[in-house]
């Protein structure tokens, strides 16, 4: 079967003036080459000639237009990704189209990134990477990377959550109350959703009924204790957990 011994090298040509390509083939002649641009075939017109000689082939493109460049496309698209507080963050995605090709960041709508101390951005051999060392919860957000050249532009767009443990904020240290007073004990909680929120007192789980009630809302839990009395002395303890 034939094969190629020399294929077409990327070419910069200037508006309004010619430009070739050019290809050589191996193989038991008589040889039949046909160019595509786009997935399109070419055949033989006024913008396009094609010379076909024993095993080479030529493409002259007449008077270049903008349209002649391969136009900007993303082959591996951008995904969504889930990242830990803490963690690395890494988008990566690889592209094609004619040069000059520049590639532009954007987080949400109008945040366009740069190069920084907690960002790393490299376009390198048609793959684009940005690249955050240590998320945090300013990485969350919409990640839009905008590819360019003279034949148009094109977006990949890549939803990223940053996932934070579950983790205690404020609690009170002690608390002293009458006997027979009710009371509650607020502790402030934080992190991604779903938190799982558990009383214990002196290290036994607690269960809600008429003596103890609990609550947890606006990532605030409270246990509230009913007529306190001697017996309600002792450690409270909160225990709160997500799927981080």
């Amino acid at each position: 079967s034939p094969s190629f011994i020399k294929t077409p090298s990327p070419v910069e040509g200037v508006v309004g003036k010619d430009a070739s390509l050019h290809c050589e083939v191996y193989g038991t002649p008589p040889f039949q080459v046909n160019w595509y641009k786009d997935k399109r075939p070419l055949k033989d017109s006024r913008k396009y000639k094609i010379v076909s000689v024993a095993s080479s082939a030529t493409l002259h493109i007449m008077k270049l237009e903008k349209d002649d460049a391969e136009q900007p496309a993303f082959v591996k698209k951008l995904a969504d990704q889930s990242v830990t507080v803490g963690q690395q963050l890494t988008l990566t995605t690889t592209v094609k189209g004619s040069e000059p090709l520049t590639v532009s960041w954007v987080q949400d709508k109008d945040h366009i990134l740069r190069e920084g101390d907690n960002r790393k951005i490299k376009f390198e051999n048609n793959v684009v990477t940005l690249v955050v060392p240590k998320a945090d919860s300013t990485t969350a957000g919409k990640y839009t990377c905008q590819l360019r050249n003279d034949s148009g532009v094109v977006e990949s767009v890549s939803h990223v959550t940053v996932l934070e443990p579950a983790v205690i904020v404020h609690s009170p240290e002690s608390l002293s109350v009458k006997s027979g007073e009710n009371t509650a004990l607020e502790v402030t909680v934080s992190g991604s959703p779903e938190l799982k929120t558990k009383w214990f007192k002196d290290n036994k789980a607690l269960s809600a009924g008429a003596k103890y009630q609990t609550s947890f809302s606006k990532k605030i839990a409270a246990l509230k204790i009913r007529s306190a009395d001697k017996a309600d002395a002792g450690e409270y303890r909160l225990e709160v957990t997500n799927h981080v």
